[in-house]
């Protein structure tokens, strides 16, 4: 069977926040496919898979999720970006912790 975004999500990606507390229909804890301000549209579409945030509304980790066969680099260098982008954003000047 191949598997496309939407089923995917829901199968496979949304269990590991779900297992560590966050709650994903929680959109002050987790926001799924947010836009990324300043990015420029190649080579990547400018939107993350998910943000967790803070309870002050920051971020703290970007999610970015791949097809398996994808090299795993390319998803690094994305997430990397989306992170620079998003944290010239916080309003507190808080680093984002994590990128996975």
């Amino acid at each position: 069977m191949s598997r496309n975004k939407a089923n995917t999500r829901p199968e496979l990606i949304d269990k590991a926040p779900q297992t560590t507390g966050w709650h994903l229909e929680d959109p002050n804890q987790v926001g799924t496919d947010i836009p990324v301000d300043g990015y420029d549209a190649e080579p990547w579409n400018g939107v993350t898979d998910y943000c967790l945030y803070q309870p002050n509304g920051e971020a703290i980790a970007v999610v970015e999720a791949k097809r398996q066969s994808r090299d795993p680099r390319v998803a690094e260098q994305q997430v990397r970006h989306y992170v620079t982008e998003i944290e010239k954003h916080q309003r507190f000047n808080m680093p984002i912790k994590f990128g996975f």
